[in-house]
């Protein structure tokens, strides 16, 4: 009924399910795209200044021109109704761009990483969040309510982290090593170091 939902919730999911941070940051901003076009509006809007962030005007008919609003104008509109705050919103929107511009172009996050106010696994967390949210926009009415509430919980970051166990094993057998017994068993004490790394 709803191609672009569908398809905004497509790439969604593939991004939950990537291995990889750019992947992830790729398939979660193509959502946000998909999102932003479908809900930005017939509206028009002036083109702003990238210094002031004012309207800019024609020097020759002092007039301002106005259009329909380009997908990276959509987009900073839907981050604008997402996260609080007009210079937090800016900044989000700016972060994001860049690294969008760097994996479009064949770069890698850690590429840029040094120049952004956040660190790969922060960038990626907060697009899953904000496309999260813009898909929520999408929805034209919520389905009917079931009989116990739905519990919805938001995971504390997106990157994948895989599991690496290190084991120290020390083996001490008892009696005479030469006539061994059976209750001579050897006891054994058991290390576990356990270190999560990002993918």
């Amino acid at each position: 009924k709803n191609p672009a939902l569908s398809a905004a919730m497509r790439w969604y999911r593939l991004g939950v399910q990537a291995n990889y941070p750019d992947d992830q940051f790729s398939y979660f901003w193509f959502g946000l795209e998909i999102a932003s076009e479908a809900m930005k509006g017939k509206d028009k809007v002036a083109s702003l200044c990238p210094h002031c962030h004012g309207d800019l005007i024609c020097p020759a008919c002092n007039k301002t021109p106005l259009h329909r609003r380009y997908a990276g104008e959509a987009i900073g509109q839907m981050i604008e109704r997402v996260i609080q705050g007009a210079d937090a919103a800016r900044e989000v929107h700016a972060t994001l761009s860049k690294i969008r511009h760097t994996l479009m172009h064949g770069g890698k996050i850690s590429d840029v990483v040094t120049e952004l106010p956040c660190d790969e696994r922060q960038a990626v967390d907060t697009l899953s969040f904000v496309t999260w949210q813009a898909i929520g926009t999408m929805l034209d009415s919520p389905a009917k309510a079931p009989e116990k509430p739905l519990m919805v919980a938001r995971p504390p970051s997106m990157a994948r982290r895989r599991m690496i166990l290190a084991t120290n094993i020390i083996a001490a057998a008892k009696g005479d090593p030469n006539n061994p017994m059976i209750g001579d068993f050897p006891e054994f004490a058991v290390d576990i170091t356990m270190t999560p790394v990002v993918s």
